[in-house]
C-alpha cells in the first residue's frame, strides 16, 4: 500500500531515524554533516519535517532484470505478501514541489548575495568604490535578488494554498 501510495504521487515526502556516529560542524553552511550514522528507519510521509526530504524519482529492483543478469528480485515480505508488480512512469518526470522551488530560489538567492557582499568587502577592504565593471555587476545581481524575491513571495503563496487543499490520507 506505500509503495502505491509513493508511485501515485500521494505519498512525497520521507522521515528517516538516524544516529550520528561522526558529526563534522559546516561553518560555510552553517550546519552539520554526517559521515558516519546508524540508519534506525526510512518512512514515506506526506508532509516531511524537512521540507527538501522528497521523493524525486522512483527505480524498481525488478524492472529489467532477467535470468541472464545473474540478478533475481528481491522476495515479497512474507507469506501473505503480493508479489504483484508495480511499474512506474517514465514518459514524464515528477513535477518538482514547491517546496523544492523554493529550497532553489533560496540558495540561488543566497549565492548572489554572497557576491554582492564579497564585491562591497572588496572595495571596503581596499578603501574605494566600486568601479564600472563591478557596480553593473552589483547592479545585476541586485536585480536579480529583487526577481527572486518576488519569486519566493509567489511559491510561497502557491505553497499555502497548496497545503489548504491537502486531503488528508485514510488509514
Amino acid at each position: 500500500m506505500a509503495w502505491q501510495s509513493i508511485t501515485a504521487k500521494l505519498v512525497r515526502g520521507l522521515s528517516i531515524g538516524f544516529k550520528p556516529l561522526k558529526e563534522v560542524y559546516d561553518k560555510a553552511r552553517n550546519g552539520f554533516d554526517y559521515p558516519e550514522w546508524a540508519w534506525y528507519e526510512l518512512s514515506a510521509v506526506t508532509i516531511p519535517a524537512n521540507a527538501s526530504a522528497t521523493i524525486q524519482s522512483l527505480k524498481s529492483l525488478d524492472v529489467g532484470l532477467d535470468a541472464a543478469s545473474g540478478v533475481t528480485p528481491p522476495k515479497p515480505a512474507g507469506a501473505s505478501a503480493s508479489s504483484r508488480v508495480v511499474s512506474t512512469r517514465r514518459d514524464k518526470p515528477m513535477k518538482k514541489s514547491f517546496a523544492d522551488m523554493i529550497a532553489d530560489c533560496v540558495a540561488s538567492r543566497k549565492e548572489k548575495t554572497d557576491k554582492i557582499d564579497a564585491l562591497l568587502t572588496k572595495s571596503g577592504d581596499a578603501g574605494v568604490t566600486l568601479d564600472e565593471a563591478e557596480q553593473e555587476e552589483h547592479d545585476t545581481l541586485a536585480g536579480e535578488v529583487d526577481q527572486i524575491d518576488k519569486q519566493l513571495v509567489r511559491l510561497r503563496a502557491a505553497e499555502t494554498r497548496e497545503k489548504a487543499a491537502a486531503i488528508p490520507a485514510r488509514a
